[in-house]
């Protein structure tokens, strides 16, 4: 399957059921919607073509400052990169600020598996289905 520069990009067909949403260089994943990617933008003022990565995090503010060397090391080096998101709300007459702490990158997604009996399991890294006992009642 190689792109035709004639057909739209709704004339494509889905391999595997997924949709096309970004092409790209380098892509590091953690899960659905937290990625990385590293791609070709064109820059008006130098007429030429960078490269710039774009970043996806569902659930994570874009003032944090995540880097594309931060999901790297997410995956290579088992770094856990914390973050900040701030919200203003007001009760009463009264706004107040409110800051929460929280796990913005980590190794860990909140899937589940499936087990033979249809259970679901919850994702823990370096366990597989088969790893955990199904004892009959």
């Amino acid at each position: 399957y190689l792109p035709d520069p004639n057909k739209d990009i709704y004339d494509y067909k889905k391999i595997l059921g997924f949709g096309i949403e970004n092409e790209g260089y380098e892509l590091t994943s953690l899960g659905p919607k937290c990625y990385s990617m590293i791609v070709n933008k064109w820059n008006s003022e130098r007429q030429q073509y960078e490269f710039k990565p774009k970043i996806t995090s569902k659930g994570i503010s874009k003032s944090q400052q995540i880097s594309h060397s931060d999901y790297v090391n997410v995956i290579n080096k088992d770094i856990v990169k914390k973050g900040v998101n701030g919200t203003l709300k007001v009760y009463d007459n009264v706004m107040s600020s409110i800051q929460v702490e929280k796990y913005a990158l980590t190794g860990f997604n909140n899937k589940s598996i499936v087990l033979r009996n249809q259970c679901c399991c919850p994702y823990i890294k370096g366990l597989i289905a088969k790893d955990y006992i199904i004892k009959d009642q």
